[in-house]
């Protein structure tokens, strides 16, 4: 619950709006996406994103 919190409150003080990254046919976490370091006065915000290589791999391995 702390996380989802911590998020929570990072998109009400406009500091970063984050997305899970699904597979398509799989609701499993593969990673987020997000706007980060949010500058609404400039109207500007950086883009990132995270994978978690491990499963990307193993799921990519398998379909071989």
């Amino acid at each position: 619950m702390e996380h989802t919190a911590m998020i929570d409150a990072k998109i009400e003080n406009i500091v970063q709006v984050n997305w899970i990254i699904t597979l398509k046919n799989d609701s499993k976490l593969i990673g987020k996406i997000g706007f980060y370091r949010i500058q609404p006065v400039y109207f500007r915000a950086e883009i990132g994103f995270k994978l978690l290589l491990s499963l990307v791999l193993a799921e990519s391995i398998q379909k071989l």
